[in-house]
Protein backbone atom coordinates (compact mmCIF):
# COMPACT_ATOMS: atom_id res chain seq x y z
CA UNK A 1 0.00 0.00 0.00
CA UNK A 2 1.70 3.04 -0.31
CA UNK A 3 2.37 5.37 2.05
CA UNK A 4 0.70 8.62 1.01
CA UNK A 5 -2.98 5.95 1.72
CA UNK A 6 -1.43 4.33 4.59
CA UNK A 7 -2.89 4.00 8.20
CA UNK A 8 -1.10 2.76 10.31
CA UNK A 9 -1.37 1.79 14.34
CA UNK A 10 1.17 0.40 16.75
CA UNK A 11 -1.09 -0.60 19.80
CA UNK A 12 1.85 -0.29 23.22
CA UNK A 13 2.52 -3.99 23.54
CA UNK A 14 3.87 -6.17 26.64
CA UNK A 15 7.40 -5.00 27.50
CA UNK A 16 10.03 -6.31 25.52
CA UNK A 17 7.64 -7.04 22.62
CA UNK A 18 8.81 -5.76 19.04
CA UNK A 19 6.22 -4.51 16.15
CA UNK A 20 7.25 -5.11 12.43
CA UNK A 21 6.58 -2.81 9.31
CA UNK A 22 6.77 -5.20 6.21
CA UNK A 23 5.92 -4.35 2.28
CA UNK A 24 7.46 -4.98 -1.17
CA UNK A 25 9.87 -2.52 -2.52
CA UNK A 26 8.99 0.98 -3.12
CA UNK A 27 6.17 0.70 -0.22
CA UNK A 28 7.41 3.70 2.04
CA UNK A 29 9.22 1.63 5.20
CA UNK A 30 12.43 3.27 5.02
CA UNK A 31 9.79 6.61 4.99
CA UNK A 32 7.84 5.69 7.20
CA UNK A 33 10.57 5.34 9.64
CA UNK A 34 12.01 8.68 8.90
CA UNK A 35 8.94 10.33 9.68
CA UNK A 36 8.74 8.30 12.78
CA UNK A 37 12.18 9.32 13.61
CA UNK A 38 12.46 12.60 12.96
CA UNK A 39 15.04 12.84 10.21
CA UNK A 40 12.04 13.02 7.57
CA UNK A 41 9.14 15.79 7.96
CA UNK A 42 5.77 14.39 7.03
CA UNK A 43 3.94 16.21 3.84
CA UNK A 44 0.78 15.49 4.61
CA UNK A 45 -1.47 13.76 7.58
CA UNK A 46 -0.76 12.98 11.11
CA UNK A 47 1.89 10.62 13.27
CA UNK A 48 2.45 10.62 16.84
CA UNK A 49 5.18 8.37 18.71
CA UNK A 50 4.79 7.66 22.30
CA UNK A 51 1.82 10.48 22.25
CA UNK A 52 4.25 13.25 20.53
CA UNK A 53 3.28 14.57 17.23
CA UNK A 54 6.46 14.34 14.82
CA UNK A 55 5.93 17.47 13.12
CA UNK A 56 5.36 19.53 16.10
CA UNK A 57 6.75 18.43 18.79
CA UNK A 58 10.20 16.03 17.30
CA UNK A 59 12.55 17.25 19.54
CA UNK A 60 10.18 15.44 22.42
CA UNK A 61 10.12 11.93 20.29
CA UNK A 62 13.39 11.79 19.90
CA UNK A 63 14.17 12.15 23.83
CA UNK A 64 11.26 9.38 23.75
CA UNK A 65 12.69 6.86 21.51
CA UNK A 66 16.33 5.43 20.71
CA UNK A 67 16.65 4.26 17.00
CA UNK A 68 19.05 1.79 14.85
CA UNK A 69 20.30 2.10 11.69
CA UNK A 70 21.59 -0.43 9.34
CA UNK A 71 25.73 -0.18 9.19
CA UNK A 72 25.50 3.22 11.62
CA UNK A 73 25.50 3.57 15.02
CA UNK A 74 22.54 3.36 18.05
CA UNK A 75 21.02 6.83 18.20
CA UNK A 76 20.34 7.78 21.87
CA UNK A 77 17.88 10.25 23.73
CA UNK A 78 19.58 12.98 25.46
CA UNK A 79 18.46 11.55 28.86
CA UNK A 80 19.94 8.21 27.71
CA UNK A 81 23.35 9.44 26.59
CA UNK A 82 23.30 11.23 30.12
CA UNK A 83 22.54 8.01 32.06
CA UNK A 84 25.60 6.04 30.08
CA UNK A 85 28.14 9.30 31.14
CA UNK A 86 26.95 8.85 34.83
CA UNK A 87 27.77 4.85 34.33
CA UNK A 88 31.16 6.12 32.70
CA UNK A 89 32.20 8.63 35.68
CA UNK A 90 31.17 5.67 38.15
CA UNK A 91 33.49 3.50 36.31
CA UNK A 92 36.44 5.62 36.20
CA UNK A 93 36.77 6.42 39.34
CA UNK A 94 36.28 2.56 40.08
CA UNK A 95 39.20 1.72 37.56
CA UNK A 96 41.20 4.47 39.50
CA UNK A 97 40.87 3.23 42.79
CA UNK A 98 41.62 -0.78 41.46
CA UNK A 99 44.74 0.91 41.29
CA UNK A 100 45.20 2.30 44.81
CA UNK A 101 44.24 -1.58 45.77
CA UNK A 102 46.43 -3.26 43.65
CA UNK A 103 49.56 -1.24 45.05
CA UNK A 104 48.24 -1.63 48.52
CA UNK A 105 48.48 -5.19 48.16
CA UNK A 106 52.05 -5.31 46.47
CA UNK A 107 53.29 -2.88 48.56
CA UNK A 108 52.03 -4.52 51.83
CA UNK A 109 52.42 -7.95 53.77
CA UNK A 110 48.96 -9.90 53.59
CA UNK A 111 48.03 -8.92 56.94
CA UNK A 112 48.73 -5.25 56.29
CA UNK A 113 46.83 -5.15 52.85
CA UNK A 114 43.63 -6.79 55.06
CA UNK A 115 43.63 -3.82 57.08
CA UNK A 116 44.28 -1.39 54.74
CA UNK A 117 40.60 -0.11 54.35
CA UNK A 118 40.66 1.71 57.51
CA UNK A 119 42.63 4.70 56.40
CA UNK A 120 40.54 4.69 53.30
CA UNK A 121 36.95 4.59 55.23
CA UNK A 122 36.97 8.44 55.27
CA UNK A 123 37.18 8.26 51.42
CA UNK A 124 33.79 6.79 51.70
CA UNK A 125 32.10 8.01 54.44
CA UNK A 126 33.15 12.02 54.19
CA UNK A 127 31.60 12.53 51.41
CA UNK A 128 28.08 13.71 49.89
CA UNK A 129 26.78 10.91 49.56
CA UNK A 130 24.47 10.71 52.44
CA UNK A 131 24.98 14.40 53.37
CA UNK A 132 25.52 17.85 52.07
CA UNK A 133 29.13 18.72 53.28
CA UNK A 134 27.81 22.01 54.50
CA UNK A 135 26.09 20.59 57.37
CA UNK A 136 29.56 18.81 58.65
CA UNK A 137 31.71 20.87 61.10
CA UNK A 138 34.41 22.65 59.85
CA UNK A 139 37.79 21.04 58.08
CA UNK A 140 35.41 17.95 58.06
CA UNK A 141 33.05 20.01 55.42
CA UNK A 142 36.18 20.80 53.37
CA UNK A 143 37.36 17.33 53.39
CA UNK A 144 33.84 16.25 52.25
CA UNK A 145 33.64 18.46 49.41
CA UNK A 146 36.94 18.24 47.78
CA UNK A 147 36.55 14.44 48.47
CA UNK A 148 36.77 12.30 44.86
CA UNK A 149 34.03 10.81 45.48
CA UNK A 150 31.82 13.66 46.25
CA UNK A 151 32.70 14.86 42.99
CA UNK A 152 31.48 11.99 41.17
CA UNK A 153 28.37 11.25 42.95
CA UNK A 154 27.32 14.91 42.23
CA UNK A 155 28.39 14.60 38.95
CA UNK A 156 26.31 11.47 38.45
CA UNK A 157 22.82 12.74 40.32
CA UNK A 158 23.19 15.88 38.18
CA UNK A 159 23.08 13.80 35.17
CA UNK A 160 20.68 11.61 35.76
CA UNK A 161 18.57 15.27 36.56
CA UNK A 162 18.30 14.79 40.92
CA UNK A 163 21.26 17.46 41.59
CA UNK A 164 20.74 16.66 45.74
CA UNK A 165 23.08 18.97 47.28
CA UNK A 166 23.79 22.42 45.96
CA UNK A 167 26.82 23.66 46.89
CA UNK A 168 28.51 27.58 46.63
CA UNK A 169 32.30 26.17 46.39
CA UNK A 170 34.60 25.94 43.77
CA UNK A 171 34.60 22.22 44.21
CA UNK A 172 30.85 21.95 43.76
CA UNK A 173 30.58 24.36 41.01
CA UNK A 174 32.97 22.05 39.51
CA UNK A 175 32.16 19.15 40.32
CA UNK A 176 31.91 17.39 36.85
CA UNK A 177 35.47 18.94 36.20
CA UNK A 178 36.81 17.21 39.36
CA UNK A 179 34.51 13.82 38.26
CA UNK A 180 36.68 13.47 36.01
CA UNK A 181 40.34 14.92 37.01
CA UNK A 182 40.42 13.07 40.48
CA UNK A 183 40.05 9.61 39.28
CA UNK A 184 42.57 10.69 36.56
CA UNK A 185 45.13 11.95 38.75
CA UNK A 186 45.13 8.48 41.11
CA UNK A 187 45.11 6.09 38.04
CA UNK A 188 48.18 8.18 37.01
CA UNK A 189 49.99 8.10 40.57
CA UNK A 190 49.11 4.78 41.44
CA UNK A 191 49.38 3.29 37.86
CA UNK A 192 53.05 3.29 37.73
CA UNK A 193 54.12 3.16 41.29
CA UNK A 194 52.29 -0.88 40.76
CA UNK A 195 54.01 -1.49 37.95
CA UNK A 196 57.38 -0.29 39.26
CA UNK A 197 56.52 -2.13 42.36
CA UNK A 198 55.96 -5.53 40.75
CA UNK A 199 58.54 -5.29 38.72
CA UNK A 200 60.55 -4.84 41.78
CA UNK A 201 59.35 -8.40 42.93
CA UNK A 202 59.67 -10.27 40.07
CA UNK A 203 63.28 -9.21 39.96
Amino acid sequence: MPLSKARVTAPAGRRGSVCALLGPNGAGKTTAVRVLTTPARPSSGRAVVAGADVARQPAEVRRRIARVRPGRRMELAPGDRDALAAVGLLLLLRFALIWVGIYLGLALTPAAASAAWLPLLPLTMLANTFVSPALLPGPLGTIAEWNPLSATVASCRMLFGNPGWQGDSWAAEHALALAIGWPLLIALVFLPLSARRYRRLGG
